[in-house]
């Protein structure tokens, strides 16, 4: 038993004060001058060093001085702390006071404290915080308030008001329960960690109704209390909020009851990311209590309250050429090179593409019917990269189309943005075409000059070609009865070349073969044409069809000898004699022959003498051909430029 329990135990009140003369008023407190009493009380050698004003307290009440207190936050008016973006609080503790004496002069005095270490709470500045309240008792039981204000970060720290009250500058009674609910005011703490709802990671779908899901973690709630938590989202790049296409906050509200101290909230937020590729999206949280705002969780810079949306852009490259023209025959590769922004470094991604035509905007199919894919599985060591991925086809079939390349980029095996536009240029690989109609250049069509010199023109029209790029076109003949290339006296290949720059993407250029034709009679050349990408210098394709009648030149032979000469001269100059002469606008001489008289002497000339049509006629389908320039039908005028025969 220590001392203060001895007096309380063994001296009555009025024990005391009658000792000392003292009064005690109905209440059974001493009404007297404590400083009087204190120093009678010292006399004693057994008090000299012992704390005088609480034993005397102790001895001489029958009742407490500070009956209770109830601490509040200034903003919540109860023990649910408030947040502050400045970080400054205030603290009002209503003291409730008895038994005082009317017009007695008492101070309250106050200090905080950390109920989880009970050593007093220390401000930002590295002050202890303290309140104190001077007042002259107006009753006998009173309440006085202390306020306390302060700059502090108060997450998570439960605050204890401890209050002592005063007379006459000599402590009187202490009340410093930590146990006290009524004197701790709670601030709560709250942390966040949001994920994609499809991936569930950091790594956002990129979709027109994208889904958030934030968990909300909160500590040092109190029990039963109603909470309201509300979350909105931040552009991490920009550092201001996030709004949708109309303008609007995008925003998600949740009210809830504590259950528990310590408790987790999932918040959904549901968005339009389509425009958020290589975007980063916080999750700001606010958590209201009775309208007010109690804590807040909105760190820009933490990686848990983010969702980082990915973005990828490609550009396609044919295998040979190492650009956006396309080599036309057998397998062809396609090199996409696709760059990447704003992965999350250390988690794995799957890059996956397919073919497509720009035609008909359908993908692009093998012989079995089958897309053309391919795929690269990678985990990000930046967040910003490239990868490139391959496709191997048979182009074949793609002369004159475009093929784009789609990819789509995947995380846990969900789809998590795309670049997929039918119209890009830098996703597209061209496949020319091109076809060829060659004419003689002195007919003006498909039948031949036989001569010294002689030269046709081939008109080359191509398709699908890049505007400004140059080609190179090289053409050179091929004999239709050998399938060999033609070649002149010295064993060289007769051929042409010619660079040009596409002004369009469609158009003609017309290339010239300059020869000897003599001893062509009766042979047929057919022009190829093969077209070459100037700066790689690789062919693109060809017209190469030995059976075509529009790359073909026709020549017949003209020089006669011997009997097959008279036979000829007899045919000549009897047409002289059946057909009627007259001179062409351009001053040339013809012969007219009308069919509804002379149609058996055609007959006749073409069926009985069909050997003479290598002097100057030949059949080709109704039609017949005189020479190389006039023609007649069985059922028209026939109008013809007779050519003379003459002996080799």
């Amino acid at each position: 038993m220590n001392v203060f329990e001895a007096v309380k135990g063994n001296v009555t009140t009025r024990q005391a004060a009658e000792m000392y003369g003292i009064k005690v008023n109905r209440n059974g407190m001493a009404v007297c001058r404590p400083m009087a009493v204190i120093a009678s009380i010292r006399s004693f050698p057994a008090f000299r060093s012992t704390n005088i004003p609480s034993i005397m307290t102790m001895a001489l009440s029958t009742s407490i001085p500070i009956a209770s207190t109830k601490a509040a936050e200034y903003k919540t008016g109860d023990n649910q702390g408030a947040y502050d973006e400045n970080l400054v609080y205030r603290i009002v503790d209503s003291v409730d006071c008895r038994d005082l004496v009317v017009g007695e002069e008492y101070t309250v005095k106050g200090v905080l404290k950390n109920k989880a270490t009970g050593l007093p709470f220390i401000d930002a500045d590295g002050n202890t915080v303290t309140g104190e309240t001077t007042f002259t008792a107006e009753a006998e039981d009173q309440i006085v308030n202390v306020e306390f204000n302060f700059k502090a970060n108060l997450e998570v720290v439960p605050i204890v008001v401890c209050e002592s009250l005063y007379q006459q500058g000599v402590e009187i009674y202490v009340h410093d329960s930590m146990e006290d609910k009524d004197q701790t005011i709670d601030y709560l703490k709250l942390r966040t960690k949001a994920h994609d709802k499809e991936t569930g990671t950091n790594v956002g779908t990129v979709s027109e109704t994208a889904t958030i899901v934030d968990s909300v973690m909160f500590n040092n709630l109190r029990v039963g209390s109603t909470y309201e938590v509300n979350g909105y989202l931040m552009n991490k790049d920009t550092g201001s909020e996030l709004l949708d296409k109309n303008g609007n906050r995008i925003t998600a509200t949740k009210i809830f009851t504590a259950e528990s101290t310590e408790q987790t909230v999932d918040m959904e937020i549901t968005l339009d990311s389509s425009l958020l590729e290589g975007t980063t999206v916080t999750v700001f949280e606010d958590v209201y209590y009775n309208g007010v705002k109690a804590g807040t969780h909105c760190d820009i810079t933490n990686a848990d309250q983010s969702i980082f949306y990915p973005k990828i852009r490609t550009s396609a490259a044919d295998g040979d050429t190492n650009s956006h023209v396309g080599v036309v025959g057998g397998k062809s590769t396609i090199v996409d090179t696709v760059t990447y922004t704003n992965l999350i470094v250390g988690k794995t991604y799957t890059v996956s593409g397919y073919l497509m035509n720009q035609d008909t905007n359908t993908a692009i199919l093998d012989k079995d019917g089958n897309k053309i894919t391919s795929s690269r599985t990678f985990t990000a060591a930046t967040a910003n990269g490239s990868i490139d991925i391959t496709f191997e086809f048979d182009s074949s079939d793609m002369e004159g189309s475009t093929a784009v390349v789609f990819e789509d980029l995947y995380h846990n095996d969900i789809r998590v943005t795309t670049h997929s536009d039918i119209t890009n240029s830098d996703q597209s690989i061209l496949y020319l075409k091109i076809r060829t109609k060659a004419h003689d250049k002195n007919t003006g069509d498909h039948n031949g000059t036989v001569g010294p010199e002689t030269t046709i023109i081939d008109t080359v029209t191509y398709t699908n070609l890049i505007a400004g790029r140059e080609y190179t076109l090289k053409g050179y003949l091929v004999d239709r009865a050998t399938q060999m290339p033609l070649r002149d006296s010295e064993g060289n290949l007769v051929s042409s070349t010619k660079n040009f720059v596409a002004n369009n993407a469609n158009g003609t250029v017309d290339m010239e073969f300059t020869f000897d034709s003599t001893g062509l009679g009766d042979h047929t050349l057919v022009v190829f044409e093969d077209i070459y990408d100037t700066e790689s210098g690789v062919k693109l394709t060809s017209h190469s069809d030995i059976g075509s009648e529009e790359q073909s030149i026709y020549y017949i032979d003209v020089f006669l000898s011997g009997w097959i000469y008279t036979l000829t001269r007899f045919a000549f100059l009897l047409c002289k004699q059946i057909c009627s002469r007259y001179t062409s606008a351009a001053g040339e001489r013809k012969y007219m022959m009308q069919s509804n008289k002379k149609v058996a002497f055609s007959h006749f000339f073409v069926s009985v003498c069909p050997r003479l049509a290598g002097a100057f006629c030949f059949v080709s389908g109704s039609d017949y051909s005189i020479g190389v320039q006039a023609s007649f039908s069985t059922s028209s005028a026939l109008s013809m430029e007779v050519i003379r025969p003459r002996r080799m």
